[in-house]
């Protein structure tokens, strides 16, 4: 249910799949508090004094986001940065690690390893999921296709299931990720996501994203419309 801007989805709530609503883009907060660590706990702590004062500003909502990239110069991780550094305060964004997941294999159904259960328990426990996906071979990652798998195993027991999914990525071309986006919605509607529609291919280059998270101030509206837009997006898939 919502209230107040707040964003607290009931329990039975959360395995319910909705159709989704209109999805609209906020203005987001300076992104200087995602660079500077204490100007971020000062805006945090004001926005915490003054809530109506703040109309963008969302509590209670976790947004998980998986970067298909395990390079540790990854640009889709730096991406990922961007799109905290410019999304409405008071929504936590936690990363569900994929570098540790063997390669699924059904033999292993019923005696999973503790990384695979750990993965497949934290897709359950955030509001929605962004897939940052580099393309490799005109398609998303190995890692992010291993991760699906397990997150959708075993058979009948998906914990994409009714989940609220956005698809994204960077590289340095027009093209951006492109395809890979477009192959990489097909499993996930199989596995029962409700996907976001929006689309976005982003250029690094004219984006200025790198790996550290910093990107060109003419970046900003469409990283904020795109984030912003799939947070009204998971409020309207729960919202009664």
């Amino acid at each position: 249910m919502l209230s107040n801007g707040g964003f607290s989805p009931s329990p039975e709530r959360r395995g319910a799949r909705r159709s989704p609503g209109r999805h609209r883009a906020e203005a987001a907060t300076p992104a200087d508090r995602a660079s500077d660590p204490d100007q971020r706990a000062v805006a945090d702590q004001a926005a915490d004094l003054d809530q109506k004062a703040s109309p963008d500003r969302k509590t209670g909502m976790k947004i998980g986001y998986i970067v298909g990239s395990l390079s540790k110069e990854s640009l889709n991780r730096g991406l990922a940065k961007a799109f905290i550094a410019v999304a409405p305060l008071g929504v936590d964004f936690v990363e569900l690690p994929i570098a540790d997941l063997p390669m699924y294999n059904r033999d292993l159904d019923g005696n999973w390893p503790q990384v695979a259960l750990d993965f497949k328990q934290s897709i359950l426990g955030v509001d929605g999921i962004v897939l940052i996906t580099p393309e490799h071979n005109r398609m998303y990652s190995a890692p992010l296709a291993n991760a699906i798998e397990w997150g959708s195993r075993p058979f009948g027991s998906s914990a994409w299931s009714g989940k609220p999914v956005a698809v994204t990525g960077t590289a340095p071309s027009n093209e951006a990720t492109g395809l890979a986006q477009v192959h990489l919605r097909a499993p996930l509607v199989f596995c029962g996501s409700t996907v976001y529609p929006a689309e976005v291919y982003i250029n690094a280059v004219d984006a200025g994203i790198t790996p550290e998270g910093l990107f060109a101030e003419s970046a900003r509206p469409y990283l904020q419309e795109f984030i912003s837009g799939f947070i009204d997006f998971v409020e309207e898939f729960y919202r009664d």
